[in-house]
């Protein structure tokens, strides 16, 4: 005979694959008992009867759903089994036998649902398949039966959202839990649409709730009262708000309470206490953490038998086993309701206080690791415990335990700055440094305003970070602690070389080093000698940098600190690529990035990302260097570091200036202006003024470029960035130049060159040296000319640093142009010297430029000598150029270089309408028709 299955309602959601490998066990000779498991309002009762339904032809008796919740003792069981079944009671035989004699001839599957409550009924059904051969189970339980032969399939909660993936990607798929909500929704209220708005929400929702099917359908039934943002609002307080059932479920399936007050029930007292103790914990916990909380409660059992017990029930789980250690975790509905019974039996602040303790001796214990060579596992063993670190850090500030407070934030400073939690976690030192303090508590308040300080720092607050670091001096000095004193003095050097004060960093640098002195302090002297090295960086001595550097790596090596060992090669990399050394700093920055992901350091990876899209760009691969910007750009903002943010906007403009897109590069570097000044980082403002000053140049705006070189000319030197000095000079020697300024730009020129050797800066020097190749050829020196731009290209060649996009044009124009009026012979006689110059020839050949243009007569006696062709003498400027606007010579000069309408209209800023009616105007005054005669007066008049 057919027995009835319950239909279902609705649809069944993301269930596809559990369905399919539970009917695979179920038809498979070696599986005859089988128990779905998993936490209250799961979906177990649904995923059996869909099992049942596709099975239900290939059982030749069919199948058959027992519900056993309404029962309240396990003698029941049989009884209702045999009703299912349609057997009435007997006399003579006991419903045991009666059933065994049914289901001895059955090919059979029968569905026992919710059996958690009515556990001592196992023994009957492994009767029962003992006895019938053809008879499969299925049963639905929180717990399993614990039957030898028995299957167990963990019913896991439904998929949530990637909450990241759905806030960059505006039509993902559904993942079956937001499915699920919205399928509920809409039957709950047919209005309800599921719009961009709602997304991000909804999958917060889904999130929370932990993808648990009943919590969601609950949620969304509350959808007509409630929009999704004020129902993820209410999540807080989340049993007060999942009620409403339908009235045709269960009651225990009517409130998200009801759900879990029944597995809660079902616990004996001893469980119940422990179960609520573990609503302390947030995240996931250690076996070792659940015995620290539980230690002194007089249990009868061991913590692993009740942590063990709690897994069979399904109201904890174990996430993973790392090494020798297991994790366990609850759903987030079940932990709240768990600490809610912990604060109603009013057993809160003993389990906080515990709790606080136990993690305030893990972080101490693993702080005293972190430098050394366990640091890597110390790390990840820290990150697993973030959750519950926050919240003890929490409740000890909360509750006033000032010792407790400033162990845990002494013990957890290194490790937050490593992690890049520098506004959290600077906020959380500040706290603690607020709290009122004894003297006894003077040593810890030490280390606390270190930790503060360095935090300080990373957050561009130099003044407040100044203010902790030097009373951590004091103190630290008062107190004897010289390994904090040398660290205090380190920091605070680095802070006064922040600000451009390299004498005063220097002072503090080789302070504390000397305080070290003796000291079998590895791990201090390490530190110091990095930052002595970036002092020494700073000033352009790269010997005395590299000595630094070389002994930091050698101790760092000695204890073992991968993160301190990485910053060496990255310090090392940038000292290479201010030299010009562009593949040997590459190379260590990609070494750098390693060492720093295997540890987790994010704020080490964006400095390695920023020297890395810098190498890039310099050697013109722009896709590549893109790709590492945006990268660098993404994990700053993910930091909240609006420093780094800066930095990397910065390395955006000047991408796209390379390539010659001045809009885009616009905008990226008046934010980069804009959020610099914001946080008075002077570098980062100090670079996007010669940014937009490299742009308006670009744009012809020569005096918008000078305004902004002068602006950055005052910013720099108080950063003290000598490299950016070399930009600045060269920048005005360009701008003299192009008016005609021939002693002003070669002073600016020399300026840039003398700076540019004395600090090894080769990529300046060699764009100085291009930059005065067009001020030889203006003044008529063209051997001269030829002669350093072969010299520049013999640099690029060597240093592997091709002509950026935006000059290629201009100088292979140049070059041209040298090669039309000296002849080719002339021409590659002068580019050989040139290229085989030394230094001191090539100064030479600078110092000895004549600077004014050479008369017709004069200029006839040099070519002969020389052996360049005869050049037409400068004719004065005539009428019609002295009648063109400043922005129509602007066109007009960018149309010589062969530009089109759309390129000129980018280069200048400004619309191809504008453009185009500049180009009337400048034809009419003019008196040409076409571009060729346009360009053909340009170049009369040298205005290329």
């Amino acid at each position: 005979m057919p027995y009835h299955l319950p239909i279902q309602m609705h649809s069944t959601i993301g269930r596809t694959t559990d369905i399919e490998e539970i009917s695979t066990l179920l038809t498979s000779s070696s599986v005859r008992l089988l128990t779905l498991t998993g936490p209250g309002g799961v979906g177990k009762t649904r995923l059996a009867l869909e099992v049942a339904q596709m099975l239900n032809d290939i059982f030749r008796d069919g199948c058959a759903f027992v519900e056993l919740a309404p029962l309240r003792e396990h003698t029941f069981v049989l009884p209702t089994i045999a009703q299912v079944l349609g057997l009435t009671e007997q006399l003579h035989h006991s419903f045991s036998e009666q059933l065994t004699t049914f289901l001895q001839e059955k090919h059979l599957l029968l569905i026992i649902d919710n059996a958690e409550h009515v556990m001592a009924m196992g023994p009957q059904l492994a009767s029962l398949l003992t006895k019938c051969a053809d008879l499969k189970i299925l049963v639905t339980s929180r717990e399993r039966l614990h039957l030898y032969g028995e299957y167990e399939y963990p019913v896991l909660p439904l998929e949530v959202p990637d909450l990241e993936a759905l806030q960059s990607n505006p039509l993902p798929i559904l993942s079956p839990a937001m499915e699920l909500f919205v399928q509920r929704a809409q039957a709950a209220n047919p209005t309800f649409v599921l719009t961009a708005e709602h997304r991000a929400t909804i999958g917060e929702l889904c999130v929370q709730l932990d993808g648990l099917p009943l919590a969601i359908e609950l949620a969304a039934a509350r959808i007509k009262f409630f929009s999704p943002a004020m129902l993820l609002a209410r999540m807080k307080d989340r049993f007060k708000t999942l009620v409403g059932g339908a009235s045709n479920l269960p009651q225990r399936q009517q409130t998200l309470h009801n759900t879990l007050e029944w597995s809660y029930q079902l616990l004996n007292d001893e469980e119940k206490f422990f179960f609520r103790q573990l609503g302390v914990f947030t995240g996931s916990w250690t076996l070792a953490a659940a015995e620290a909380i539980t230690a002194s409660s007089s249990l009868s059992s061991d913590c692993f038998s009740f942590l063990s017990s709690l897994v069979d029930k399904s109201l904890i789980r174990m996430s993973s086993i790392s090494g020798s250690e297991m994790r366990f975790f609850a759903l987030e509905s079940i932990r709240a309701y768990a600490r809610d019974y912990l604060y109603l039996h009013q057993e809160e602040l003993t389990a906080h206080y515990k709790h606080a303790c136990y993690y305030t001796e893990f972080a101490e214990m693993a702080a005293n690791r972190l430098h050394g060579l366990a640091q890597r596992d110390e790390l990840q063993r820290l990150d697993q415990e973030t959750a519950n670190l926050w919240e003890a850090m929490h409740w000890v500030v909360e509750q006033t335990e000032t010792t407790l407070a400033l162990r845990l934030a002494v013990a957890l400073s290194h490790y937050l700055h490593l992690r890049g939690s520098i506004t959290e976690g600077r906020n959380w030192l500040e706290e603690i440094l607020s709290l009122k303090t004894t003297p006894e508590q003077a040593t810890l308040r030490t280390g606390v305003l270190y930790g503060a300080g360095n935090l300080a720092l990373a957050h561009n607050d130099l003044p407040r970070a100044q203010c902790y670091l030097e009373e951590c001096e004091k103190l630290s000095a008062t107190q004897h602690n010289y390994h904090l004193l040398a660290l205090a003095r380190g920091a605070l050097a680095a802070l006064a070389l922040h600000r451009g004060e390299n004498q005063m960093a220097q002072e503090l640098a080789r302070s504390g080093l000397q305080v070290l002195e003796g000291q079998n302090d590895l791990w201090g002297r390490g530190i110091l000698h990095i930052i002595n090295g970036q002092v020494a960086t700073k000033q352009n001595n790269y010997t005395m940098a590299q000595v630094h550097f070389q002994l930091s790596l050698k101790l760092l090596r000695q204890v073992g600190d991968l993160r301190s060992q990485a910053e060496v090669l990255l310090n090392v990399g940038e000292s290479m690529y201010q030299r010009g050394k562009l593949v040997t700093a590459l190379f260590l920055y990609q070494k750098s990035q390693q060492l720093s992901q295997e540890i987790g350091d994010k704020w080490s990876q964006l400095t390695c990302l920023d020297g890395m899209g810098n190498i890039l760009l310099l050697q013109g691969d722009y896709a590549q260097a893109e790709v590492i910007i945006r990268v660098q750009l993404q994990q700053a903002i993910e930091l909240g570091s609006r420093k780094q943010q800066t930095i990397a906007l910065n390395n955006l403009g000047h991408l796209f200036l390379a390539q010659g897109n001045l809009l885009e590069a616009h905008q990226q570097l008046k934010e980069s202006l804009r959020l610099s000044k914001s946080i008075s980082y002077h570098a980062g403002w100090g670079k996007a003024i010669l940014g937009l000053a490299e742009l308006m140049l670009l744009s012809l705006r020569f005096e918008d470029a000078h305004r902004y070189y002068s602006d950055g000319l005052t910013i720099i030197r108080q950063s003290g960035d000598q490299i950016a000095l070399v930009t600045i000079y060269c920048g005005q020697g360009s701008i003299a130049l192009a008016r005609q300024d021939y002693e002003q730009a070669a002073m600016h020129f020399r300026q840039a060159l003398h700076l540019a050797y004395t600090i090894a800066d080769v990529a300046g020097f060699t764009r100085t040296l291009e930059e005065f190749a067009r001020l030889c050829t203006d003044v008529t020196c063209l051997k001269q000319a030829i002669q350093l731009l072969g010299h520049a290209a013999r640099q690029r060649e060597k240093l592997g640093l091709p002509i950026p996009k935006v000059r290629r044009a201009p100088l292979e124009h140049l070059l041209t142009q040298l090669q039309q009026q000296c002849g080719p012979t002339i021409f590659y006689e002068n580019w050989s010297a040139g290229q085989n110059m030394s230094l001191t020839q090539i100064f030479s050949t600078i110092s000895a430029m004549m600077l004014t243009p050479i008369t017709h007569d004069l200029q006839k006696t040099q070519n002969r000598q020389t052996a360049v062709p005869p050049q037409p003498a400068s004719e004065p400027l005539e009428a019609p150029l002295t009648n063109l606007t400043t922005r129509e010579r602007d066109v007009l000069r960018h149309l010589a270089a062969g530009l089109t309408d759309a390129h000129i209209a980018e280069r200048l800023i400004i619309s191809p309408r504008t453009v185009n009616t500049h180009l009337r105007s400048i034809y009419a005054k003019l008196g040409v028709n076409t571009r060729s005669a346009a360009t053909r007066f340009a170049l009369d008049h040298h205005l290329i």
